[in-house]
């Protein structure tokens, strides 16, 4: 998944010369990116639907992936950048602390 995101958020190599301005770069090419993510949250979200039992349970396991989608559509549907950005706080937040759950419950 790092490898997917990496390769759509990586802009080509400016020629000789060139400047990147990454903010134009992001205005323009944000929307692929933020749609994929949002993609991985859906397949997320539909795995573990499939592993759940019922409903609160798959409440419950989904939290992460239902935070994510969130964040993921409000970064899709605003146009002011200080909720993107936002929006992508939460979403680098959110990763130390489901390592850190998840770690936990690994280490007994």
């Amino acid at each position: 998944m790092l490898y997917a995101f990496c390769d759509l958020v990586m802009p080509d190599e400016p020629k000789q010369g060139q400047v990147l301005d990454l903010r134009d770069y992001h205005a323009r090419q944000g929307r692929r990116y933020k749609t994929m993510h949002l993609v991985f949250a859906v397949v997320a979200l539909l795995v573990i639907a499939h592993q759940s039992r019922d409903f609160s349970e798959w409440l419950a396991a989904s939290a992460f992936a239902l935070i994510a989608a969130t964040c993921t559509v409000v970064a899709l549907r605003t146009r002011r950048v200080w909720l993107d950005t936002l929006a992508a706080i939460v979403l680098v937040a959110m990763a130390p602390i489901f390592l850190w759950m998840k770690l936990k419950g690994l280490s007994g």
